[in-house]
């Protein structure tokens, strides 16, 4: 009788429970297990679109970062997708054309970049300016260190432009825009010197554009280095206007720099090239 008694219990449908803390118990369960499989399947889905891209060959990929990013005008959503992919496209980046305002943020900007990303810019333009003259009235300056020169503070800045160049050695394609005011001899003398200077240091430029006269191949005639392998243009629609004088005055200012000697404020400055070797 017991025996039977129990497996006609076993046999008998079961029934809802009537305890409430157990059918909260069983809910509980069901929302866990229901999130757990949604983000099981968000995650599966984000590891199926991701491997898309990843999953072609690393050529294939490489191609479809610079389709995608160098174009000036394109977003660069795409470095956020992942880390892998931000690390395999940022170095693009560096390809695309990059333009400055003036040699400080040139100088600045090589200074924080990899020497390997330097090395990829292909189209650089550059806007020439005065440099900062407020150190040689700075009273606390000399408490520190002696005050310096302004010959001096050009010097410095034209060797900050020459480590620029020797760090963009892949440039293609460079268009340079004179200061706006050149109202100083020393001012002129970096400007020509900087422009010595680029035949030696781009060894694969294919195109040098600068927004001045072409009068220039006189003052600096180690452009005409660049014949063997670059196209050289001389664009004056883009050339800023000499304040105070006249495009034939401000072309007679700069024939004075064809020689070695300017003068400044009455007192002979010998001009110092820069190592072109």
């Amino acid at each position: 009788m017991a025996v039977a008694a129990f497996f006609e219990a076993e046999d008998t449908p079961l029934t809802p429970s009537t305890n409430p803390n157990t059918d909260t118990k069983i809910t509980i369960l069901e929302e866990i297990s229901e999130v757990l499989q949604t983000s099981s399947d968000a995650d599966h889905r984000r590891k199926k679109h991701r491997s898309l891209l990843l999953a072609l060959p690393a050529e294939l990929r490489t191609a479809i970062y610079a389709a995608a990013l160098l174009d000036n005008d394109n977003d660069i959503s795409l470095l956020r997708t992942c880390k892998q992919i931000y690390m395999e496209a940022s170095p693009t980046l560096y390809q695309r054309p990059v333009s400055f305002s003036s040699q400080a943020t040139l100088t600045s900007w090589v200074e924080r970049s990899q020497e390997a990303d330097l090395k990829r810019v292909r189209t650089l333009s550059l806007r020439l300016t005065d440099i900062d003259m407020s150190s040689l009235f700075d009273n606390d300056l000399e408490r520190t260190s002696p005050r310096p020169t302004a010959w001096r503070l050009y010097q410095r800045e034209l060797e900050k432009l020459d480590r620029a160049l020797r760090s963009l050695s892949g440039l293609r394609n460079l268009s340079i825009a004179p200061p706006e005011k050149i109202h100083s001899q020393l001012l002129k003398a970096m400007y020509l010197s900087f422009l010595a200077m680029i035949p030696t240091r781009l060894p694969v430029l294919s195109q040098l554009t600068i927004h001045d006269d072409e009068s220039l191949m006189n003052k600096a005639p180690s452009l005409k280095l660049l014949s063997s392998h670059a196209r050289l243009v001389f664009d004056t629609v883009k050339r800023p206007r000499h304040v105070g004088s006249s495009s034939s005055e401000a072309s007679t200012d700069l024939d004075k720099m064809a020689d070695d000697v300017v003068m400044v404020d009455g007192v002979a400055i010998k001009i110092e090239s820069m190592d072109t070797d």
